[in-house]
């Protein structure tokens, strides 16, 4: 439990939500649904969630030994799914 509150924490402080080409250009990234998580297992999770136009989205997030990872969407989309691994 307390890693999902940590991750909770995190997410609605941190989140991501920002792309390369956002921080590039100086936009933002208007959000449609979420974040969200969806199939939240012992040592993983999935965060998704829709942005208006198709952005390259991220999550940051650190790991027990407090190591900074950070996880991205492999292209461009609206509709963004990252799964965090390794949660203990």
């Amino acid at each position: 439990m307390k890693n999902r509150l940590g991750l909770g924490i995190l997410l609605s402080t941190l989140l991501v939500l920002t792309s390369s080409s956002c921080v590039k250009e100086k936009t933002s990234v208007a959000f449609v649904k979420g974040p969200y998580l969806q199939n939240v297992q012992q040592h993983s999770m999935t965060i998704m969630w829709e942005t208006e136009n198709p952005t390259v989205g991220a999550v940051e997030y650190w790991n027990s030994k407090t190591e900074r990872q950070l996880v991205s969407d492999a292209d461009s989309t609206i509709i963004h799914e990252i799964t965090l691994s390794g949660l203990t």
